[in-house]
């Protein structure tokens, strides 16, 4: 059982490959690549995230990528998170295949809410045949979009909706083939 802050950090790293990687009963976080190119991530799965502490406060994240560049995630499955399964910031190149995302709090964040990242956006992400199921939060959305660049989600079932937290711009947009269990809200 990892009680660290990341149990795997890679920055400033290029060609990197993790393949058959699985974690259970975790306390915080799992990958984070930072600053990290053409990395290839397959077959990972994270089952019983937490970081929630006495008070009931924390949150626990499957994957982050963070300033990342070229970087594909093929065949991942997070089962049972309170936290977020996978963070997005200003990322770009980023392909994402066969995910099932199942009682995560929230399963996506795509750009913080923070307003002075407005140039700092992710770009050119591509999601491909995606589950979300048992979204835990009553009050969250499945599917946190802000600051994106050009974005397509294909072959999707999402139980929740989309929401942005911010008002700034996202461009390029796109989902095919697909429906998410609840109506967009506007930003707030």
């Amino acid at each position: 059982k990892h009680r660290g802050a990341k149990c795997i950090t890679l920055k400033e790293c290029k060609n990197i490959e993790i393949d058959n990687f699985n974690m259970t009963n975790i306390y915080g976080y799992g990958i984070h690549l930072r600053k990290t190119t053409q990395a290839v991530l397959k077959n990972i799965h994270f089952q019983d995230f937490t970081r929630l502490d006495a008070t009931g406060s924390g949150t626990s994240i499957g994957i982050t990528f963070t300033e990342a560049d070229n970087v594909v995630l093929d065949n991942y499955t997070h089962i049972n998170g309170d936290g977020l399964s996978i963070e997005c910031n200003q990322s770009s190149n980023i392909v994402m295949n066969n995910l099932l995302i199942n009682n995560t709090k929230v399963p996506f964040v795509f750009g913080t809410n923070a307003s002075d990242q407005s140039e700092e956006r992710n770009k050119n992400i591509k999601i491909n045949n995606l589950v979300v199921t048992g979204t835990t939060s009553k009050s969250e959305c499945a599917l946190r979009l802000n600051y994106i660049y050009g974005m397509v989600i294909e072959n999707f079932d999402i139980d929740k909706r989309i929401e942005t937290l911010v008002d700034i711009e996202s461009t390029d947009i796109i989902f095919k083939n697909g429906k998410f269990g609840e109506p967009m809200r506007k930003p707030y």
